[in-house]
Order: structure tokens, then C-alpha cells, then sequence
């Protein structure tokens, strides 16, 4: 080919190169977008689980303080008024030591489970500690949640026979708290 028809030969040479590098910018360009998400999966990933308290599913206090800081700022903004609750499970301590830590652990997602169940959908429950829990409550006023926290108890009183424990008794202590004007920020709240 080289002796008969080198202009031909030279010419399919250019094509040939043409092509396989187009292809190879092709293969190169998915393999990057490919990679590309794949990382940003496992960085959602990653948020999420920075995020989440693995025994309950819940927001963790790290995701609660931002939702917080953001209701917050919202509020201000709208003038919606902002209510949270303070939820802290008595003698927590007592039932891990008589009924044990995997019946705590139940207990901790049982009221977990009640918690969002005696909210609204667009209230924001997370725990915040061992068995520390916070809810935020946009556009509400400190009246709603002292009904809300009543139906929470009436909800809670039977989980020793929901949850098969004899002698269980799930009780909390719960604080109520409204935004006002001078509060600076969720500390303050």
C-alpha cells in the first residue's frame, strides 16, 4: 500500500488516528463521569451517615443543630412563630441495668418511632443524646406542644407490653421553649 498509493495510506493513517482518538476521549470522558458519580454517591453517603444516629435513624445533634439554626433563620424571616421540645427519658440508666442494653436499645427506637408518629410531618425530631431527644416545631406555638407532649405520654404508656417487658415503664421529662425576639441564636433558645 505504501508503494502503491501513499497519498491513500497517508490519508486513512490521519483517519485512523482521528478516530481512535476521539474514541479513546469518549471511553476517557464516561469513565470520569462514572467515577465522578460514584464519588458523589459515596459523599452523600458519607453526609448521611455523619448525619443519622444509627441506632434510631433519627437526625443525630449535629443534624439537628443545623435544622435548628435554618428553622431559626426562617422564622425570623417570616415572622412564623418557632417552638421546640426537649425530651429526656427518666431513669434510663435503671432500665438498661434491670432489663439490659438490648432492651434499652428497643425502648430508645420504640420512642424513636412514637416520637415521629406524635408530630406533625413537617416537625423535626432528632436525638441529641443517649436518650436526649429534640423536636422542632416550625410555625408552631408552645400550646401545640404542650398537647402534642401530652399525646407523646398517653402514646408511650403502654411500651413495656409493646415491647414484651415486664415492669417496664417508659417515662420522660420534657421542656418547651418558644423563639423570641431577643433570642440570639439556638443556644439561646
Amino acid at each position: 500500500m505504501q508503494v502503491l498509493a501513499p497519498e491513500t495510506l497517508a490519508m486513512w493513517k490521519a483517519e485512523a488516528l482521528m478516530l481512535s482518538g476521539g474514541w479513546l476521549a469518549l471511553i476517557c470522558s464516561l469513565v470520569l463521569t462514572l467515577r465522578l458519580g460514584a464519588l458523589r454517591r459515596q459523599r452523600d453517603e458519607m453526609k448521611r451517615l455523619a448525619q443519622t444516629d444509627a441506632l434510631t435513624g433519627l437526625p443525630n445533634r449535629r443534624a439537628a443543630l443545623e435544622c435548628l439554626a435554618i428553622c431559626i433563620a426562617a422564622a425570623r424571616a417570616s415572622g412564623a412563630a418557632l417552638t421546640i421540645v426537649f425530651v429526656d427519658l427518666d431513669h434510663f440508666k435503671r432500665i438498661n441495668d434491670s432489663h439490659g442494653h438490648d432492651c434499652g436499645d428497643r425502648v430508645l427506637r420504640h420512642v424513636a418511632r412514637t416520637l415521629c408518629a406524635a408530630f406533625r410531618s413537617g416537625d423535626h425530631v432528632a436525638r441529641i443524646g443517649g436518650e436526649e431527644f429534640l423536636v422542632i416545631l416550625p410555625g408552631a406555638d408552645p400550646t401545640l406542644a404542650r398537647m402534642r407532649i401530652e399525646s407523646l405520654r398517653r402514646m408511650l404508656s403502654g411500651a413495656g407490653a409493646v415491647l414484651d417487658g415486664p415492669g417496664l415503664s417508659v417515662t420522660f421529662s420534657a421542656g418547651i421553649s418558644a423563639l423570641r425576639p431577643g433570642d440570639a441564636d439556638g443556644a439561646a433558645l
